[in-house]
């Protein structure tokens, strides 16, 4: 079934730590190649539609990490006209982006693309850029716990244990006692935070059991 397909990723649907990773403007980024991979769920027309949207975005980003401005009098006279710190050395449009005061509206009339994007592809390249450093590191934080989904959870495990989490957690998992990290990662209540940290105690466990001889 296609629940059945997709369970992998419900770990993280509600859990609101990766509410940047799993933003409204991204969904057909993350849902759209799952949709195609189940076959028949998305036409050739809007898998082509959807094809050239990423293309769009990724050109403008390239565009906007490859175009720097000089530490120029007419650079720095618009920077100081939008309220924005002036520049002594190269900057791209990209870090210039990342500026609190600056939005990509703003820089994409005066150093316009070739090819405009639509509203939603401006806003989502513009959160893909100004929260670059938490989007990665995020990604980084389910790739490793996606990696541990199916890490053994023993039946004598003491969840009452682990320092860190709230009783309100331990007792969740001692009441469910799952037997993987994955099963943990769909109990109710149980955040990203949580599994991180039983996952370190999961580690710890396993390096100190006894090896066979």
């Amino acid at each position: 079934t296609t629940l059945g397909v997709l369970e992998p990723y419900r770990m993280f649907t509600s859990r609101a730590e990766y509410r940047l990773h799993l933003r409204e403007d991204n969904a057909d980024v993350r849902l759209t190649p799952l949709a195609r991979g189940l076959g028949g769920l998305v036409p050739d027309e809007d898998w082509a539609a959807f094809e050239m949207r990423q293309e769009r975005i990724s050109a403008e980003r390239k565009r906007l990490e490859g175009t720097f401005l000089k530490p120029t009098e007419e650079h720095n006279a618009w920077l100081r006209g939008n309220q924005s710190a002036e520049i002594e050395d190269g900057l791209s449009l990209a870090v210039l982006l990342r500026r609190p005061e600056m939005n990509y509206s703003l820089i994409a009339r005066s150093f316009p693309p070739e090819l405009s994007l639509s509203t939603s592809e401006a806003e989502r390249l513009e959160v893909e850029i100004k929260f670059d450093g938490y989007l990665r590191r995020q990604e980084l934080e389910i790739a490793k716990l996606k990696k541990m989904e199916n890490a053994k959870i023993s039946s004598d495990f003491s969840f009452l244990a682990i320092e860190g989490l709230s009783i309100e957690v331990k007792q969740r998992l001692t009441e469910s006692a799952p037997g993987t990290l994955g099963q943990a990662s769909r109990i109710p209540g149980v955040t990203p935070a949580a599994l991180s940290l039983l996952a370190i105690h999961l580690k710890r466990a396993s390096s100190q059991r006894p090896k066979a001889a």
